[in-house]
């Protein structure tokens, strides 16, 4: 990652969804390294009902480490409801 993000050269870092196939108890470590060294934005994928509270820890944990978290979600209706519940504002929509 180092290197890439050297090559990059200065221009905006957007990560990947991999932090979502982290466990919990890394993602902190990892955010913090990303905007350590930096990333600005990381993409994850966690929606639906049953990711509500680990979406809610890992907006939690990116605000934290000076990120934003940007959620990928093919669901308008879901966006809405993940924006009023957790007051994310950041989402890309996949369609």
């Amino acid at each position: 990652m180092a290197n890439l993000i050297a090559a990059a050269g200065g221009m905006s870092i957007t990560f990947g969804t991999a932090v979502d196939d982290l466990a919990d108890s890394n993602q902190a470590d990892a955010l913090k390294w990303l905007a350590d060294n930096g990333v600005e934005r990381v993409l994850t994928h966690l929606t639906g009902k049953a990711n509500t509270a680990r979406l809610s820890r890992l907006n939690n944990i990116a605000q934290a480490a000076n990120l934003q978290l940007v959620v990928l979600s093919d669901d308008d209706a879901q966006s809405s409801q993940l924006n009023e519940q957790l007051n994310l504002s950041y989402f890309l929509q996949e369609k």
